[in-house]
């Protein structure tokens, strides 16, 4: 039988210690490496409605512009500026337009949306769109996808 030793028993404690440390070392970096990965997807889901909401913006103020061509009392101005107010940040819709011929009806709208307005992380999406005499749209496309710092 063998005799009862406190230096075997330290040894064996230290080497259990010594796992544990490792161990939660590497939950610890595992833990970092997930927490920077969840906040970068963070940021890109705020870009991603950013984006998407300067399109709408663009759009919205286009169709704004057309309704306001066809049915308002008087010229809209030129050019036609929406500010809005989200919850969290403003947002701005800039479109001009140019009647391209006269005796067919076309016009020319170019319509930006800007979100959030005047930030250093503001995003820009911008449309064209034709027109024909009984506003209708006939063209459409997007000219600029984004901008971001």
């Amino acid at each position: 039988m063998e005799k009862f030793s406190l230096k075997k028993l330290n040894k064996k404690g230290y080497v259990v210690l010594f796992i544990v440390v490792i161990i939660l070392v590497i939950v610890s970096i595992f833990g970092a490496v997930l927490s920077l990965s969840f906040t970068s997807r963070a940021k890109v889901s705020e870009f991603d409605e950013y984006r998407e909401q300067a399109l709408y913006l663009a759009e919205g103020v286009a169709r704004e512009l057309i309704y306001n061509l066809k049915y308002g009392q008087t010229q809209p101005p030129n050019p036609y500026i929406k500010d809005i107010d989200y919850s969290n940040y403003k947002g701005r819709g800039e479109a001009t337009y140019t009647r391209n011929s006269p005796v067919q009806g076309q016009t020319t709208i170019k319509s930006t949306g800007r979100v959030p307005y005047n930030a250093t992380n503001e995003t820009k999406r911008t449309i064209n769109i034709i027109i024909d005499s009984n506003f209708r749209i006939i063209y459409w496309e997007e000219e600029t996808i984004e901008t971001l710092p």
